[in-house]
C-alpha cells in the first residue's frame, strides 16, 4: 500500500530532505523553497505547505482558514501547522500552533 511504498522510498532515499507528494497534488512554482528554508534554519523541523482547494464548479482557488489552538504533550514546545478536511472535503486547519511535545 501507500504507506509501505513511502517507507520503502524513505529507506532508499539518499538526499538530505525527503518530500512526499500525492498523485492528486499539483505544485505551484516556488512551493519547495520556503519549506527548505525552514529546514535549513533548523533541521529538526517537519514542514508541510498549506493546501488550497479548487472549486469544482467555478475553478476558483479557495484558501484554507486557520485558527490558533494549543496542544499539550510531555516533551519540549514547538510551533506547527495542522490541517485536514471533513467528509465534504472542506479544508480546515490551524496555523502557528504552540505545541508542547510531539503529537
Amino acid at each position: 500500500g501507500l504507506i509501505r511504498a513511502r517507507l520503502m522510498g524513505a529507506r532508499h532515499a539518499a538526499g538530505p530532505v525527503l518530500t512526499y507528494l500525492d498523485s492528486h497534488c499539483e505544485c505551484a512554482e516556488g512551493w519547495l523553497e520556503p519549506l527548505l528554508d525552514v529546514i535549513a534554519r533548523d533541521s529538526t523541523h517537519v514542514v508541510s505547505p498549506s493546501i488550497e482547494m479548487i472549486c469544482d464548479t467555478t475553478f476558483a482557488i479557495r484558501f484554507p482558514r486557520f485558527r490558533k489552538r494549543r496542544f499539550r504533550n510531555k516533551t519540549s514546545p514547538f510551533r506547527m501547522h495542522v490541517g485536514g478536511f471533513d467528509w465534504n472535503l472542506q479544508v480546515s486547519g490551524r496555523r502557528g500552533l504552540f505545541v508542547l511535545g510531539v503529537l
